[in-house]
């Protein structure tokens, strides 16, 4: 998906990991998730889940989200996340 330059939608994260919580509720776990690739000197994942009416991050991200997204695109296209 990443190096596709496509994002995913809440719905479809949700739906591809049988979670058992509402869309509503990933905030703390695409948290977690810009943690872990903060610690890896990666930009965040996060920023390439979108809700599926906007397109965009939900209005708690931190940050750039078109740079942070257009950086995990450039970086995994680079270096295969590697």
């Amino acid at each position: 998906m990443a190096r596709a330059g496509e994002t995913l939608t809440y719905g479809r994260l949700v739906s591809d990991l049988h979670l058992s919580y509402l869309p509503r509720g990933l905030g703390r776990l695409l948290d977690l998730l810009s943690e872990d690739c903060r610690r890896r000197g990666e930009p965040s994942l996060a920023a390439l889940v979108v809700s599926d009416s906007s397109g965009e991050v939900g209005s708690d991200f931190a940050g750039n989200p078109v740079s942070e997204r257009n950086a995990v695109y450039a970086y995994w296209r680079t270096t295969g996340g590697t």
